[in-house]
């Protein structure tokens, strides 16, 4: 039964008209008929509409803050969801490469391997004049003898084995080790009185219903989306450190929390803060 029907229900029980209901509660009838036909725009929305469930749930007798609990969850409306904005400096260092679209006969390949073949020559001959250079230059020029370059290699005592540079391990870098995943959080709610919650963890829907004073609920991953109905009722913790109270009593609240900014949610007076 839909929450206009409960209400119209109850009125009808009781043997109240709409006029009478609108006389107590100084509801104008035709919002009391917008609510019971549940034609929640027609109302004036936000703390207006709130007030006028708790007020028409208390003149038929029945429970005023649970059906309020009720229609700020079912009808109130949610915030909007944040959006990435790209940066113009993050525009700035895209790249976009196009290839150009070559069609290449057959007949053309030869001598495009000829070009090809040039240009690798022409590469590989500055390269090995400058090698000749450096080879002259460490000899002692194009008139030495090679008496004179063999006296060099032998100058070393004989029986010495030249041994290849081994890097000291002491400047060596120590090896880095990969960053530690951080694992899951393990968030604990508990309703100090009858209240409408809904929580959604990893993206998966873990609670959507009343939850009565005295229920605890322990739910464990990285991202939580908890939306309550009377955000003074509820009481949540993270990993044992107690988190502030969501809100006011009687407010709705929406809130995302994940491991990167679930304490600036914790309560400063907690004991277990800063561990």
């Amino acid at each position: 039964m839909t929450l206009g029907a409960t209400l119209r229900h109850a009125r009808i029980t009781r043997g109240l008209t709409r006029e009478a209901v609108a006389r107590a509660t100084r509801i104008p009838v035709r919002m009391i008929a917008a609510i019971e036909n549940e034609q929640w725009e027609a109302l004036p929305g936000g703390i207006y509409a709130r007030g006028y469930v708790r007020a028409y749930s208390q003149e038929v007798g029945i429970d005023p803050e649970e059906h309020v609990a009720r229609y700020s969850a079912e009808h109130a409306p949610s915030p909007p969801r944040a959006v990435p904005v790209e940066t113009d400096e993050s525009q700035a260092r895209r790249w976009i490469v196009r290839w150009p679209d070559w069609h290449i006969s057959r007949a053309a390949w030869p001598a495009l391997a000829a070009v090809v073949l040039a240009l690798l020559l022409a590469g590989l001959f500055p390269l090995g004049r400058k090698q000749a250079e450096q080879a002259v230059a460490t000899t002692g020029g194009p008139d030495a003898t090679p008496e004179s370059s063999l006296g060099r290699e032998i100058s070393a005592p004989v029986g010495a084995v030249a041994s290849p540079a081994v890097k000291d391990p002491a400047s060596s870098d120590p090896p880095r080790t990969p960053p530690a995943v951080a694992g899951p959080l393990v968030m604990d709610v508990e309703v100090t009185r009858l209240c409408w919650l809904a929580v959604t963890v990893d993206g998966s829907r873990r609670i959507y219903r009343l939850v009565r004073p005295g229920e605890r609920e322990r739910q464990e991953g990285r991202e939580f989306a908890i939306r309550a109905g009377d955000a003074g009722a509820v009481r949540v913790s993270f990993d044992g450190d107690v988190a502030r109270p969501l809100g006011a009593s009687g407010r709705v609240v929406t809130l995302r929390l994940t491991r990167a900014n679930y304490r600036s949610a914790l309560d400063p007076g907690s004991t277990e803060v800063g561990r």
